[in-house]
């Protein structure tokens, strides 16, 4: 063991002599007392407190100069042939420290394929698991459902006799019984046409839709008589309701909201025709004579102005 430190004194005495610098120096600079740095050079680890102020004085000393304090004493170590396991407080070199972690490299990596093969090995058998259940399944299937193909037994016949009607043509005497048949169903009527006749007694406004499409849009003039047919529906709004008297399939009847007293977007259909034409709603005829006017419906006429009900309900 003293060898080691000896050669190593040696060494450091040998680069410091080359280089021109004396201990005086050299302990200003390190901050270490002669004496001590002279024990390094001369290899007297006994004369230091302990290892560990020689291993922190020697790597100091060794710097100062230029030297890899770990790379040296290891190549002295193999020079020599000694091991430094005496020493308890000894700084790892470089070497050992790449040695360690490669060792923890291989140990994570190996630790990881262990992992990934459990992981493999997992998959498996769970893979092997859905197998056999499949198979299971298959199996019970084949025996609990029959299969389509197999013997009838003597005593089936429900199922022939079911095949063998359903597999019987229809005659034509089936089609005529059927068709003899009372089944009770109305048969098919066309609807009543709706007839809308506006008679105005005095300059108004009407706009009428008849099945969706606008069939007056204009002035309604005294003298005139305006006639809307639909099929299924109208709608119906006049601007001054007591001005104008409205005849529904010929019967005069009353349009007017019964709070408020205007004809605005009234709906006649097919459903609720009769409610307009009942009793309730008909206006008794007066016994004044008509004016001879011309009875046919004039043309829509989307450009004459229109007057908003506001406007027509303050006329006088």
């Amino acid at each position: 063991m003293s060898e080691l430190y000896n050669k190593f004194g040696e060494l450091l005495h040998m680069e410091r002599k080359r280089k021109g610098v004396t201990l005086e120096d050299l302990s200003d600079q390190l901050k270490i007392s002669q004496a001590n740095l002279e024990h390094i050079e001369k290899g007297e680890v006994g004369e230091l407190p302990s290892m560990i102020y020689y291993d922190l004085f020697a790597k100091a000393y060794a710097e100062s100069l230029g030297i890899d304090f770990d790379r040296t004493m290891e190549a002295i170590k193999e020079d020599v042939g000694e091991a430094i396991e005496g020493r308890p407080n000894a700084v790892k070199s470089g070497a050992d420290k790449k040695t360690e972690k490669r060792r923890e490299e291989t140990e994570k990596e190996t630790e990881r394929d262990g992992d990934n093969a459990r992981l493999i090995k997992k998959l498996l058998y769970l893979f092997g698991a859905i197998v056999v259940v499949f198979v299971l399944f298959l199996i019970g299937y084949s025996i609990l459902m029959p299969s389509e193909g197999r013997d009838e037994e003597p005593g089936d016949t429900a199922g022939e006799s079911s095949e063998a009607v359903a597999e019987q043509p229809v005659t034509a005497a089936d089609s005529q019984t059927e068709a003899a048949f009372d089944w009770n169903v109305p048969g098919y009527q066309e609807p009543e046409i709706i007839r809308l006749r506006l008679i105005p007694q005095s300059e108004s406004w009407s706009t009428v839709l008849a099945d969706g499409d606008t069939a007056i849009f204009r002035n309604l003039l005294p003298g005139r008589i305006y006639e809307v047919e639909a099929q299924y529906r109208l709608t119906v709004s006049v601007g001054i309701p007591s001005q104008v008297r409205v005849e529904l399939n010929g019967r005069e009847v009353n349009l007017a909201d019964a709070e408020t007293g205007r004809i605005s977007r009234v709906e006649i259909n097919q459903v609720n025709l009769e409610q307009f034409l009942s009793p309730e709603r008909a206006v008794e005829p007066t016994d004044e004579p008509e004016e001879a006017v011309e009875r046919t419906a004039p043309p829509v006429d989307t450009n004459e102005a229109v007057p908003s009900v506001e406007e027509s309900q303050d006329e006088p």
